[in-house]
């Protein structure tokens, strides 16, 4: 919702992009998110460098800083799930290759022997 309305606002300070609405979109994004402060900026509408460098400051140390923390939130969540979900994908495997094995018959060793090991 923010990106939308930053862009909107962009787009009336001026026409700040292209006439294409696709272009405006991605130039827009591509600001926002990089940074980077567009090549063709009016140097003389103060108003529109203003909202400009505002706006980039804005998306990249709030939005940005609250993406980094959900994502290390996340990351610190499945840290802490990584040995149950291994141990999962393990039993599963074994538990796939034991009705494999059931299923399919072997001539390797003979019944004998293949009731010892069990």
């Amino acid at each position: 919702v923010a990106f939308c309305a930053l862009t909107h606002a962009l787009f009336i300070l001026g026409g700040l992009f292209s006439d294409s609405v696709a272009d405006d979109f991605l130039t827009s994004y591509a600001m926002l998110i990089t940074g980077g402060i567009p090549e063709h900026l009016e140097s003389d509408n103060l108003l529109q460098q203003v909202f400009v460098y505002l706006a980039i400051l804005l998306f990249m140390v709030f939005f940005l800083n609250v993406f980094i923390g959900v994502i290390g939130e996340s990351y610190s969540k499945e840290k802490e799930l990584s040995p149950l979900i291994f141990q999962k994908h393990r039993s599963r495997m074994c538990c796939a290759y034991m009705l494999r094995v059931s299923v399919i018959p072997c001539r390797m060793v003979g019944t004998g022997t293949a009731a010892l090991g069990l």
